[in-house]
């Protein structure tokens, strides 16, 4: 499911600040940092992470959004997503009910 890296265009933007932010995330959730993302395929273009209390759905398609089916509070996203969709090229982190009791904010 890997695209090669556009070598030859140009970025406009630093990532560093973006980088910054995902590592603050992983930080702040520790779930992420002990056991990391149970992955699976749900479609040809849609992967779902799950961890301890989140679940994460990447979108790669180009022209589909993905519909979500549960009520959940969006605690991070990238693109156009909400906790009702995730549009084509786009990526959320919902937040769910922990698993295990004192999943969150565990260190």
């Amino acid at each position: 499911c890997r695209e090669a890296f556009p070598w030859t265009t140009p970025w406009i933007a630093d990532l560093r600040p973006f980088l910054q932010s995902l590592a603050a995330f992983r930080r702040d959730h520790g779930a992420l940092r002990r056991d990391g993302l149970q992955w699976s395929a749900q479609a040809a273009d849609v992967l779902v992470g799950v961890a301890d209390g989140l679940r994460v759905v990447i979108n790669r398609s180009r022209s589909n959004p993905v519909p979500l089916t549960d009520e959940s509070t969006v605690v991070w996203s990238l693109g156009t997503a909400d906790s009702r969709n995730v549009g084509p090229q786009s990526a959320v982190v919902l937040g769910l009910q922990p698993i295990s009791p004192g999943a969150e904010g565990r260190k």
